[in-house]
């Protein structure tokens, strides 16, 4: 749940927890197979319960990987043109990216771009004028996200504002921008909420 939650929260990708989801998708597994076994009457109600449980990891599961897919659509571009952003992707959805970049292109090109003057018919240049891509969304890194202390971090300095946040302790919650929490929430120092 928490890696769906600051997944959600993140402005940018975070990354790919293959480890997590492959654990929860065996437990999920094994579960199923024990649900098809008979509980007999007595032990419909614990059979219920059970289920219920498994329906709503199930979701959590659905959502992270929904989640990512959404983030990987709205940037696809950034995501791909940045190594350290594509090697945060699974192998999957690497090749979701690389599909959906490629079907995008394509639809571009043959409902808008091939009507277009010469000068305007790249997807990623605006103007020719620029030093490089000015088309490409970005997330904001300067979104302000909560952000929960997982573990006593000491103090951290605000590159916005030239300020120290002193003594975030454990289980501290604050408010704070993205991108001067980013490299512990990469660290699983703090959580997004």
């Amino acid at each position: 749940r928490r890696a769906w939650l600051s997944e959600k929260a993140a402005p940018e990708i975070l990354e790919w927890r293959g480890d997590l989801v492959h654990n929860v998708r065996l437990c999920v597994a094994g579960q199923e197979a024990h649900l098809e076994n008979d509980f007999g009457p007595e032990g419909e109600l614990e059979r219920t319960l059970r289920l219920t449980e498994l329906n709503r990891v199930k979701f959590v599961l659905r959502a992270y990987l929904r989640t990512r897919l959404q983030k990987i659509e709205s940037h696809v571009i950034h995501i791909l043109r940045k190594e350290e952003l594509r090697a945060r992707l699974s192998e999957q959805e690497d090749t979701f990216a690389l599909g959906y970049l490629e079907a995008l292109e394509d639809l571009f090109r043959e409902s808008v771009l091939e009507k277009l003057p010469p000068q305007y018919k790249d997807i990623e240049n605006q103007s020719h004028a620029g030093e490089g891509p000015d088309m490409i969304p970005e997330p904001n890194l300067d979104q302000h996200v909560y952000v929960r202390a997982l573990e006593d971090v000491g103090t951290l300095y605000l590159e916005d504002t030239q300020e120290d946040v002193k003594d975030i302790k454990k289980g501290d919650l604050l408010a704070m921008r993205y991108s001067s929490v980013a490299d512990l929430v990469r660290d699983n120092r703090v959580c997004l909420v």
